[in-house]
């Protein structure tokens, strides 16, 4: 009778053992792929922050960029306002020129005419 219980009892305690056994090995089984899942997020999430930090560097060298142009294009105008300035003074400068070499040409032509007047 005690053999058969202590064997009974081997037998439950074995099969008690095996369930535990076969928990752990699920326990393992998951905490492998919950490890491996987590593994692939964080792969995942260092991609996500290079990729954020080559776009926020791309966005910063076009901002670079559009800021560089926007001074050319500024300089352009300046310089194109200057140069129309300096065309308008030239063309004013020879105007003034123009109406000085007319106006010295009338007073020649009024000399020649009084001169003509004083000989007849």
């Amino acid at each position: 009778v005690v053999t058969v219980l202590t064997l009974c009892l081997n037998v439950y305690q074995f099969k008690l053992i095996d369930g535990y056994l076969k928990d752990i090995q699920e326990l393992n089984d998951t905490h492998h792929t919950r490890h491996s899942e987590w593994e692939a997020d964080r792969h995942s999430v260092e991609e996500c922050q290079i990729e954020i930090h080559n776009k926020e560097s791309h966005m910063k060298n076009r901002e670079t960029e559009k800021t560089k142009l926007e001074q050319e294009v500024t300089r352009l105008r300046l310089l194109r306002e200057k140069q129309v300035k300096e065309a308008e003074q030239k063309r004013d400068q020879e105007e003034q020129q123009r109406q000085q070499e007319e106006l010295l040409r009338q007073q020649e032509e009024q000399q020649r005419q009084q001169e003509e007047q004083r000989i007849q």
